[in-house]
Protein backbone atom coordinates (compact mmCIF):
# COMPACT_ATOMS: atom_id res chain seq x y z
CA UNK A 1 0.00 0.00 0.00
CA UNK A 2 1.11 3.86 -0.24
CA UNK A 3 1.62 6.43 2.91
CA UNK A 4 -1.77 7.37 2.56
CA UNK A 5 -2.82 3.97 3.05
CA UNK A 6 -1.35 3.87 6.56
CA UNK A 7 -3.10 4.76 10.11
CA UNK A 8 0.04 7.13 10.98
CA UNK A 9 2.08 9.23 8.65
CA UNK A 10 4.65 11.75 9.06
CA UNK A 11 3.56 15.31 8.18
CA UNK A 12 4.45 16.99 5.19
CA UNK A 13 7.41 18.51 6.78
CA UNK A 14 8.47 15.85 9.04
CA UNK A 15 7.85 17.73 12.18
CA UNK A 16 4.77 15.86 13.06
CA UNK A 17 3.07 12.72 12.42
CA UNK A 18 -0.82 12.30 11.90
CA UNK A 19 -2.91 9.51 12.98
CA UNK A 20 -5.67 9.37 10.16
CA UNK A 21 -7.53 5.97 10.98
CA UNK A 22 -7.10 5.91 15.57
CA UNK A 23 -9.08 2.78 15.58
CA UNK A 24 -6.97 0.88 12.98
CA UNK A 25 -4.24 2.54 14.68
CA UNK A 26 -4.87 1.38 17.72
CA UNK A 27 -5.72 -2.29 17.06
CA UNK A 28 -2.55 -2.21 14.14
CA UNK A 29 -0.22 -0.41 15.44
CA UNK A 30 -0.02 -0.17 19.52
CA UNK A 31 -0.34 -3.76 19.78
CA UNK A 32 3.45 -3.94 17.86
CA UNK A 33 4.94 -1.81 20.62
CA UNK A 34 2.98 -2.38 24.06
CA UNK A 35 2.28 -6.16 25.55
CA UNK A 36 -1.13 -4.96 26.79
CA UNK A 37 -4.27 -3.72 25.43
CA UNK A 38 -3.69 0.63 25.10
CA UNK A 39 -6.74 2.35 24.75
CA UNK A 40 -6.01 5.35 21.98
CA UNK A 41 -7.24 7.75 24.66
CA UNK A 42 -4.16 6.29 27.03
CA UNK A 43 -1.34 6.81 24.10
CA UNK A 44 -3.07 10.52 23.60
CA UNK A 45 -2.11 11.07 26.95
CA UNK A 46 0.90 9.79 27.57
CA UNK A 47 2.03 11.86 23.93
CA UNK A 48 0.95 14.92 26.21
CA UNK A 49 2.87 13.52 29.15
CA UNK A 50 5.98 13.52 26.93
CA UNK A 51 5.49 16.77 25.60
CA UNK A 52 3.92 16.55 22.13
CA UNK A 53 1.17 18.89 21.29
CA UNK A 54 -1.51 18.06 18.99
CA UNK A 55 -1.84 20.48 16.17
CA UNK A 56 -4.99 21.23 15.04
CA UNK A 57 -5.71 20.17 11.00
CA UNK A 58 -9.35 19.94 10.67
CA UNK A 59 -12.02 17.50 11.98
CA UNK A 60 -11.47 14.02 12.74
CA UNK A 61 -7.88 14.25 12.31
CA UNK A 62 -5.33 13.54 15.60
CA UNK A 63 -2.01 15.22 14.49
CA UNK A 64 0.91 15.69 16.98
CA UNK A 65 4.34 17.63 17.06
CA UNK A 66 7.14 18.00 19.76
CA UNK A 67 10.02 20.18 18.66
CA UNK A 68 12.67 16.94 19.09
CA UNK A 69 10.51 14.93 17.28
CA UNK A 70 11.88 15.49 13.59
CA UNK A 71 11.78 12.87 10.42
CA UNK A 72 15.21 14.89 9.36
CA UNK A 73 17.24 14.26 12.91
CA UNK A 74 16.09 10.92 14.33
CA UNK A 75 18.57 11.16 17.16
CA UNK A 76 16.87 14.48 18.36
CA UNK A 77 14.27 12.01 20.12
CA UNK A 78 16.56 11.65 22.81
CA UNK A 79 16.37 14.73 24.16
CA UNK A 80 12.33 13.96 24.86
CA UNK A 81 11.66 14.21 29.00
CA UNK A 82 8.76 13.17 30.06
CA UNK A 83 6.75 15.98 32.47
CA UNK A 84 8.06 15.44 36.15
CA UNK A 85 5.90 14.23 38.73
CA UNK A 86 3.90 16.74 40.66
CA UNK A 87 4.38 16.41 44.66
CA UNK A 88 0.82 15.88 45.78
CA UNK A 89 -0.46 19.27 47.27
CA UNK A 90 -0.43 19.74 51.02
CA UNK A 91 -3.98 18.82 52.29
CA UNK A 92 -4.77 21.57 55.19
CA UNK A 93 -5.56 19.32 58.61
CA UNK A 94 -8.94 19.27 59.62
CA UNK A 95 -7.60 20.98 62.98
CA UNK A 96 -5.88 24.01 61.00
CA UNK A 97 -9.64 23.88 58.78
CA UNK A 98 -11.24 24.07 61.80
CA UNK A 99 -9.20 26.48 63.41
CA UNK A 100 -9.80 29.26 60.41
CA UNK A 101 -13.34 28.22 60.35
CA UNK A 102 -13.37 29.70 64.25
CA UNK A 103 -10.76 32.49 63.68
CA UNK A 104 -13.61 33.46 60.63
Amino acid sequence: GTMSDQPISWLPRGDGFLISDPNEFTLKVLPRFFSQRVEFSSFTRKLYWWGFRKVTRGAGTDAFHHDCFLRADPALCRKIKGKPRRKPAKSLSRQAIAQSQSNA
